[in-house]
């Protein structure tokens, strides 16, 4: 998990510094677009396999008990910050998959930390308890209040969307499992 957190971050990174370099080149311009376009990609593919086949829910990963700076951070909390940075910043065709991305990679990064919080160790052996199911009830309900502000202000449907889909996400959450 830590190899493939180190390469998608540094494949990524290096993604970002290769556009911009392609923005202002002039004679490698399309050179540097290709090794962009290449190192994002297998920045998206590690982070891939750190959600499949390693991730610590399933996999013997050991994710040490130091709460947030710990491998999470690196390998799920990394991965957003450079999908929002390419999403600002990279072509247009691409920024909405980059967008939904960073939203979704977001979402699971926080719900790995919570779980991380309440029990010290991430395992779906691990039973659940009513205060870690209480916090992702709250912390859904914030984040749906997050996008629907922010949507409300500046008329955006999709955010909007996005936040109710979250709500009723919280209110099913609520009535059948809280």
């Amino acid at each position: 998990l830590t190899e493939s957190a180190i390469n998608c971050t540094i494949w990524g990174a290096l993604g970002l510094i290769y556009y911009f370099r392609a923005r202002v080149a002039s004679n490698l311009k399309y050179v540097y677009l290709f090794a962009s376009a290449l190192l994002l990609l297998l920045s998206v593919a590690a982070y891939g396999l750190s959600l499949t086949l390693l991730n610590p829910l399933w996999s013997s990963e050991v994710v040490s008990e130091t709460p947030v700076l710990n491998i999470l951070l690196l390998a799920y909390g990394a991965p957003v910050a450079i999908f929002a940075l390419c999403s600002y910043w990279y072509a247009s065709i691409t920024r909405k998959s980059f967008i939904l991305l960073t939203g979704l990679s977001f979402f699971l990064f926080v719900n790995l930390e919570i779980r991380h919080l309440w029990l010290g160790a991430l395992s779906l052996e691990l039973g659940t308890i009513k205060s870690e199911l209480y916090t992702y009830s709250a912390v859904w309900l914030f984040l749906a209040i997050a996008l629907l502000i922010p949507g409300s202000l500046r008329k955006n449907r999709t955010l909007n969307n996005t936040g109710f889909c979250l709500l009723a996400l919280v209110i099913g959450k609520i009535f059948l499992i809280d």
